[in-house]
């Protein structure tokens, strides 16, 4: 398998402790920032034939099929269109149109759902995933390629998506660090992951939902993801209480791009 040894992906500091050893994937925190993540993690290449979103799920759904409780999962299925219209509604507090990039998009569930509203692009690793979202939104230009690799236009957006990605992502600095780029002058970066400072991974310890080995291979607490956002120059924004809840297993942070110079992002981080 080929192998990308990581620093922490938030200070680059080479100093962390190991938490948690599952397999062969070590789960460590830096000694300095206090990042968590795996520093030793399968390379792109490896991402596209053996950890896309579409495998690891399928591979998820089979674990679940063991729980006592699976036999109810019928009656949840609504849920499953729920996801998109709340990360929708959420964007629209910042940003109600203009060009708008989703990095990470899956097969495109959440660009149908902006379609009306905004002009929508997309990133994904996938080969399977960047099809199908192609095929749902036809209008969308969909770029297949991984996010730290993006060419797309400086300045070109008004707002630019993150939903379930950066946790996956081996190299989330220079990913934000595109995106800022990629954003016009106050545009604004939204990002959803897991929150490695809930209570639910506390209560619940190897077995919460927020682990995925090795495709999640960064886990943030609000405290790392604003660290990591300043690094990359851009300014976290206030968010509600609900954005960032103890008990839920995700949170929601939204940043505007700020204009500094990459000298002083460094000297600053």
């Amino acid at each position: 398998m080929s192998m990308i040894d990581r620093q922490c992906p938030v200070c680059d500091s080479p100093e962390r402790c190991t938490l948690m050893q599952v397999d062969r994937w070590a789960l460590s925190q830096c000694s300095h920032c206090r990042m968590v993540y795996i520093p030793a993690v399968p390379d792109y290449q490896e991402h596209v034939d053996h950890f896309t979103w579409e495998r690891s799920y399928a591979r998820e759904t089979q674990q679940r099929r063991k729980s006592p409780f699976y036999r109810f999962h019928p009656l949840l299925r609504f849920r499953k269109a729920l996801p998109a219209t709340v990360q929708l509604n959420w964007v629209m507090r910042h940003v109600r149109q203009g060009a708008l990039l989703d990095i990470g998009c899956g097969g495109g569930e959440f660009l149908a759902q902006a379609t009306p509203f905004f002009q929508v692009s997309g990133i994904e690793l996938s080969p399977a995933l960047a099809k199908a979202a192609q095929e749902r939104t036809p209008t969308a230009t969909i770029y297949q390629m991984p996010g730290a690799s993006m060419s797309v236009p400086a300045g070109a957006f008004d707002v630019i998506t993150m939903f379930s990605y950066l946790e996956h992502e081996v190299y989330p600095l220079q990913v934000l660090t595109h995106a800022r780029d990629a954003l016009r002058p106050e545009g604004i970066l939204c990002i959803k992951v897991p929150n490695y400072a809930s209570l639910n991974r506390r209560v619940r310890g190897s077995s919460w939902c927020g682990y995925r080995f090795p495709d999640h291979c960064n886990y943030f607490t609000p405290s790392t993801l604003r660290q990591l956002l300043h690094r990359a120059g851009l300014h976290p924004l206030p968010g509600r209480l609900h954005d960032c809840l103890l008990t839920s297993d995700n949170m929601y942070l939204a940043a505007r791009r700020v204009t500094v110079p990459q000298e002083e992002r460094l000297v600053s981080s």
